[in-house]
């Protein structure tokens, strides 16, 4: 039987990063001189293990067994696979031996630095000048042991874990974190900020298909559920921490988190981009496609037409509009409005030869523009080339949803999905259907039928877990009427004003609202008092909180609103109302309570009138909040985060719920 281990028992709820000896790799190749790697590299590498290992909290192990513990087998794999080394082969045997060396004398003078954040701030702040001219889109040069997620105006990319590391939390808004330099090169921000999902949250996703002219729909939807939700200065985009759009669904999404605009400027600009895109066939051609017996001729002209050319209409003038609205180098990853408000926003491609697939990291995301996502197929880095996603993909909500799960730590479901549809395509004239019930046409029916939105739709629903928490919700036009063609330009208004009629006479657009409405609020255990067993049961201290802040005027006016319509939170019979006073200061409901068991599930709802809701991440059990607020990380979480050592955090003003379960 092996001894405990008392160092890999330390790390058990922050194990060391898959992928570690990958990341070294790709830091380590940007060294070309023996002197760079021994001088820079070496040291960065232990200054970067001594960050990982040493957070608030961790117990000062002895630093040889640490390394020989936990990192020693890393180095080892990433020096192997060097593929040309910048020391020679003499040295290079030696550079693990100079990592432990590096790591043992670095922890005794952390002692002097206070903490190994600030230790490692400097380590990377003395060797700015040469970190400045290293860029990767694989590994963050921060920590050297995840993949980035953004990239800053200097150039470079970092993860998520050292934003909250490396940068200050708002005083106003603690989910709100403001980036006022590169912890790489040192480089000005100019004031970013990227706003975080609180913990104890789970995902609001919004998917829309793609269909040409017909996007004016999902738009409608969008306007007329702002509407519905009632809060005013609180843009709809506000809503989701995922958005994913295909075609014209994509260009929406594109218009609401990377430039910030509203609905109706995604509308203005949907007209401007559909009459570049769709130009006007010429007047024979429209005469004849209206004529029974020559429409049927002239649908297979421009059939083979397309064909030869590749494409139904031309490109020309569409880059240079694409270029001017997002700007001819806003690469994907760069920080936007979208980092502001906290979103996610993706794009569906699909691959020319075979199907949709995700952008893995490293295969040219930050080489790859926000522009170039349209008409012509775009090859990146040789993994082929990529077109249109709604040509395999129109409704993209099962990857949104997909995605989603991969962006939480846990892998757990988001709390919204909403699908926003563009209506079916028109029903075949009857005079074509003896050319349509032809075998070709007949296996083209079929081969659209599996990729049709509906369809897409219908397999996501049917899929469902049942015990999924994820709540779905769909708006789309099914009405049996013929939809205007993709490219009717003169239909966008049309289109729009029937999409909000829909939504305002759909019975699930108040309730779809509420959720939007409850999903601003989440609950968090107080840390300052975690959970004890006593008397047969856990008691537990917790917090309502609201993702709103005061004062802003969004908060106020949604405050007021739930005031006087006497909203209360609902606890298993209890309730918490929300007063006057709640309008002008940040929300707090303190609540104390028991349950016999850390795994039952604890609904948190909201009521409004007759609609009842969960909030944001409800029902959740105990034990799903320690995990996701790190409470149970004794020996210190990945961010860095210090222990709150105040007493309460309740405040005289503070409302007290008692609740037994």
């Amino acid at each position: 039987m092996e001894p405990y281990d008392f160092i890999q028992a330390s790390r058990l709820i922050n194990p060391v990063a898959d992928g570690l000896s990958w990341h070294l790799i790709n830091f380590m190749k940007e060294f070309k001189t023996p002197r760079e790697f021994r001088n820079h590299a070496v040291p960065l590498i232990a200054s970067s293990f001594i960050l990982d290992h040493f957070p608030p909290g961790m117990h000062l192990f002895d630093p040889r067994q640490v390394f020989r513990v936990l990192y020693k087998d890393s180095c080892h794999k990433a020096i192997e696979g060097l593929e040309t080394s910048p020391i020679g082969s003499v040295e290079l045997a030696k550079a693990v031996s100079w990592m432990g060396c590096s790591f043992s004398s670095q922890f005794v003078e952390i002692q002097a630095a206070g903490s190994s954040r600030d230790w490692h701030e400097q380590q990377l702040a003395k060797r700015k000048d040469i970190l400045s001219q290293f860029k990767s889109e694989d590994t963050c040069f921060s920590c050297i042991r995840r993949r980035p997620q953004y990239t800053l105006p200097c150039g470079h990319m970092i993860c998520q874990v050292c934003v909250r590391i490396f940068s200050s939390t708002s005083i106003t808004d603690p989910w709100l974190v403001e980036v006022k330099a590169c912890p790489v090169c040192t480089a000005p921000t100019h004031d970013l900020t990227i706003r975080l999902v609180p913990d104890t949250s789970r995902l609001r996703v919004l998917s829309i298909d793609g269909g040409g002219i017909r996007g004016a729909a999902p738009l409608g939807f969008l306007k007329a559920l702002e509407d519905e939700v009632g809060i005013p200065n609180f843009a709809i985009q506000r809503h989701f921490d995922v958005k994913f759009g295909t075609s014209s669904g994509g260009l929406i999404v594109m218009s609401l988190d990377i430039l910030g605009w509203t609905v109706d400027e995604c509308l203005d600009y949907l007209k401007m981009f559909a009459n570049k895109a769709f130009p006007p066939r010429s007047c024979i051609l429209r005469f004849m496609s209206k004529v029974p017996l020559l429409s049927t001729f002239t649908r297979l002209t421009l059939f083979f037409f397309t064909l030869l050319t590749d494409s139904k209409y031309s490109a020309n003038g569409l880059e240079s509009l694409l270029m001017d609205t997002y700007g001819l180098h806003r690469g994907i990853t760069d920080c936007s409005f979208a980092s502001h408000i906290g979103s996610h926003v993706g794009v569906t491609l699909t691959r020319a030869r075979d199907d949709y697939s995700h952008l893995p990291s490293g295969c040219g995301q930050q080489a790859v523009k926000w522009w170039e996502v349209y008409f012509d197929g775009k090859r990146v880095s040789g993994h082929g080339i990529y077109q249109d996603g709604g040509l395999a993909f129109n409704n993209p909500a099962s990857i949104a949803l997909r995605e989603a799960v991969a962006l939480t730590p846990d892998g757990a479901e988001p709390s919204i999905l909403l699908s926003l549809g563009t209506g079916s395509s028109a029903p075949l004239r009857k005079y074509l259907s003896i050319v349509y019930e032809t075998f070709p046409f007949r296996v083209g029916r079929a081969l659209w039928h599996r990729v049709s939105s509906r369809t897409s739709w219908d397999t996501l629903v049917g899929h469902r877990r049942s015990d999924s928490k994820c709540n779905l919700y769909r708006l789309d036009d099914d009405s049996e009427q013929e939809n205007p063609l993709l490219d009717d330009v003169t239909q966008i208004d049309p289109v729009h004003q029937k999409a909000k009629e829909i939504a305002k006479g759909s019975p699930i657009l108040p309730s779809l609202a509420c959720s939007f409405r409850s999903a601003l609020f989440y609950f968090q255990l107080d840390e300052s008092h975690p959970p004890f067993f006593r008397n047969g049961r856990y008691e537990c201290v917790g917090q309502i909180l609201c993702r709103l802040r005061s004062p802003s005027v969004e908060y106020c006016s949604f405050m007021n609103r739930l005031w006087t319509n006497k909203a209360t939170f609902h606890l298993e019979g209890q309730s918490v109302g929300v007063v006057e006073e709640d309008v002008y200061r940040n929300f707090q409901a303190v609540i104390h309570f028991s349950t016999m068991s850390l795994e039952k599930p604890l609904p948190v709802r909201l009521i409004e009138g007759d609609t009842c809701h969960d909030i944001s991440g409800s029902p959740f059990s105990i034990q799903w909040l320690v995990r996701r607020q790190k409470l149970d990380a004794t020996f210190g979480t990945p961010e860095h985060k210090k222990r709150n050592n105040r007493e309460t955090l309740e405040s005289p003003s503070s409302k007290r719920l008692r609740v037994r379960y």
